[in-house]
């Protein structure tokens, strides 16, 4: 894989949308068609919120029968949490952190174009992030002292994002800086 460095480099498109006055069931069924895990809501073409499989499990499960009369517009998460498609990487993970969501709709010209989820973004900084914490002494000869961030979990991956920065000295990945 490339090394990544924007947001147009991960996002999905097309958006798939559902309208406001749509029945969660139509949302659950248009998510298994598409096999995606969100859908952007709309009113009258405009995006209003984002309705998730988290969203649904929380809200509809406990109660079954609801499901079938319930509007995508009483379980949709607002407000929609957006980033322009040129922003770097690092700058979406920020927001992703700091809001404590998973996906952020992707704006070109202030029209949304796509979706980029919390796994996308970490795919696509694991081939070239190092943390400066493990990076080796600039004079050491690559020994093992040097680890690489890749393959860790999620809570370690946000804390140890916040301290990336310039080239890593050991193994020559291309990191950004928050």
């Amino acid at each position: 894989m490339p090394v990544v460095h924007i947001v147009e480099q991960l996002l999905s498109k097309p958006l798939i949308t559902v309208d406001v006055d749509a029945s969660c069931r139509d949302a659950v069924k248009l998510m298994i068609k598409k096999g995606i895990g969100s859908l952007s809501v709309t009113k009258r073409g405009k995006p209003v919120g984002i309705i998730t499989e988290r969203d649904i499990l929380k809200k509809m499960v406990p109660y079954p029968s609801s499901l079938l009369k319930s509007k995508v517009k009483e379980i949709m998460s607002t407000p929609i949490v957006t980033i322009d498609v040129k922003k770097p990487i690092c700058s979406a993970l920020q927001i992703v952190t700091e809001k404590n969501i998973r996906r952020l709709l992707v704006t070109e010209r202030k029209k949304i174009i796509g979706i980029v989820t919390e796994k996308d973004l970490m795919r696509g900084t694991r081939y070239f992030r190092c943390t400066p914490r493990n990076r080796p002494p600039a004079n050491s000869n690559r020994n093992n002292s040097h680890t690489c961030s890749y393959g860790m979990g999620r809570k370690q991956f946000y804390r140890e994002i916040k301290d990336i920065e310039e080239t890593c000295s050991a193994c020559a990945s291309l990191i950004d800086k928050l």
